[in-house]
């Protein structure tokens, strides 16, 4: 088993450090309660093992052309004014 330090687990999601952040806040909007939580590896380091962001990633819906375009548009809208 590999644990990944912060750094490392949020490049292997593909996601900012704010959103990497936002989805394991339970006070977030963005949160997800299904994303792996941290394991202590020290005494104030965490990190994640891989196996679980591996699975994570493998469980996230697909995103279909047609349906990226519609969130594109969603986006958008939230932006005016």
């Amino acid at each position: 088993m590999k644990i990944l330090r912060r750094s490392l687990a949020r490049d292997t999601v593909g996601m900012r450090d704010s959103h990497f952040h936002d989805i394991q806040n339970p006070k977030s909007e963005n949160f997800d309660p299904t994303f792996p939580n941290p394991v202590l590896i020290g005494k104030r380091a965490t990190g994640y093992f891989e196996h679980e962001l591996d699975l994570w990633l493998q469980n996230r819906p697909r995103v279909t052309r047609k349906h990226q375009d519609t969130l594109q548009e969603n986006q958008n809208k939230k932006k005016l004014p």
